[in-house]
């Protein structure tokens, strides 16, 4: 019988037959984070869990073959930003619900974001960082740097928390395109 990475990484390989179907279903974040029985902005806002130990404690109570490519990306390191970026976190009783507020100050001026999130469910954006394009555009520009490499520590634990488990281990390179515009563009670009 194969272990979780052998049967993952053998159904990957040109030819490679495993002893079953690897069965990787996408939990992504919101079966992981019901999961841990924390408020999910303890996940998501205060980090008590990353999101990707949340997602290998899913896979091993279910029984399932790892894919973290669904909820995590790579861990990177930036340095030397001219831009300050503060986070508030404020507790709406009403809504049961925690507010972050992020602020980027920039030399081209500040940027202001919020995002709610409820105690069972992710994060949404209620106001983005770039309310008019034409002025905000070269305050997010800053915001753009290029990382100044991986955060190894954090790699190494991803890698070892997956072998631990035998389950394989990789990350997911993000890309930059218009799909990131649409959390952070107020009312979307045709407006």
């Amino acid at each position: 019988m194969m272990t979780p990475k052998e049967r993952f990484l053998t159904a990957m390989r040109a030819g490679g037959v495993p002893d079953r179907v690897p069965c990787t279903p996408d939990i992504s974040n919101y079966i992981p984070c019901k999961r841990t029985g924390l408020p999910f902005w303890e996940i998501y806002f205060e980090n008590k869990i990353p999101l990707w130990k949340a997602y290998l404690d899913a896979a091993d109570y279910f029984g399932i073959e790892a894919w973290m490519a669904s909820c995590t990306g790579i861990p990177l390191r930036f340095e030397n930003s001219r831009v300050e970026r503060t986070v508030e976190l404020v507790f709406d009783k009403q809504q049961d619900a925690m507010i972050e507020k992020t602020r980027w100050r920039t030399p081209d001026g500040e940027m202001t974001s919020r995002s709610l999130c409820f105690r069972g469910d992710p994060p949404s954006p209620i106001e983005k960082p770039i309310k008019d394009l034409a002025v905000d555009f070269a305050k997010y520009k800053w915001c753009l740097q290029e990382p100044a490499g991986l955060d190894l520590p954090v790699v190494e634990e991803m890698r070892a928390a997956c072998e631990k488990r035998q389950q394989a281990f990789g990350l997911v390179i993000g890309y930059p395109g218009f799909q990131g515009w649409m959390g952070n563009v107020e009312g979307g670009l045709l407006h």
